[in-house]
């Protein structure tokens, strides 16, 4: 349990230095919520081919093994990365 906790930690302290990092270049505050907005508008602009990388990956979520989690984790970001990256952006957003 108590690895649990540090773990949890551990990734809320990094998530909290990650958000100053970007807050310091964007040279305004920005929270863990204008992140997490941000970074589900970039995947529902993606979904088409997010679907199309997902089922070529065939992913299966582990339970209860934190190397097979982390695998699949890794994995379901290699699939995010390649979704983003061939597609063109168009941000539409707020406008």
């Amino acid at each position: 349990m108590a690895i649990h906790i540090k773990l949890i930690l551990d990734r809320h302290l990094e998530t909290k230095e990650f958000l100053r990092r970007l807050s310091l270049a964007a040279g305004t505050s920005l929270t863990h919520s204008n992140l997490m907005r941000a970074c589900r508008d970039l995947v529902l602009q993606v979904e088409e081919k997010l679907v199309d990388e997902l089922r070529r990956a065939h992913l299966r979520r582990p339970i209860n093994d934190k190397h097979a989690i982390a695998r699949f984790e890794a994995r379901l970001t290699e699939a995010i990365r390649i979704a983003v990256r061939q597609n063109p952006l168009p941000y539409n957003r707020g406008q």
